[in-house]
């Protein structure tokens, strides 16, 4: 996301192929990202983790309901911040932006998740729950 994506991402544009659960929609010359069914699924494992649900269990739910990933993608996702509709990247150097996309996931329910321990080192997770 260098050069024109830099440029991207400070208009809260993401750039990159979206993350899983979301689709690439383009409407008069504009892209926008909206959650597809994979997404929907997604969107229900953040409240069984919020329920208190382990990994494997939300794997094994996504599984019955015809989304098959394994247990490291499944905690993969529920770290993205992108779900809750932020933008994190090292072309923004250190800052958190507010995205454009459909949100999967308010930013409450995705830091009741405690998956902020992947953002202390740059201090993201102050940043971002502003």
């Amino acid at each position: 996301m260098y050069g024109r994506g830099k440029g991207k991402a400070a208009q809260r544009i993401w750039v990159s192929v979206p993350p899983i659960g979301y689709s690439i929609v383009r409407t008069a010359g504009r892209k926008s990202f909206e959650l597809n069914s994979k997404g929907k699924l997604i969107q229900k494992a953040f409240y069984w983790k919020a329920e208190g649900l382990s990994i494997e269990a939300i794997k094994d739910r996504l599984a019955q309901k015809g989304l098959k990933m394994d247990s490291r993608r499944v905690s993969d996702c529920l770290k993205n911040p992108f779900y809750c509709g932020l933008l994190v990247h090292n072309a923004l150097e250190g800052k958190v932006v507010e995205c454009i996309q459909e949100k999967a996931v308010s930013k409450e329910l995705f830091f009741t998740g405690k998956w902020y321990s992947c953002f202390p080192a740059a201090g993201l997770w102050n940043k971002a729950r502003k």
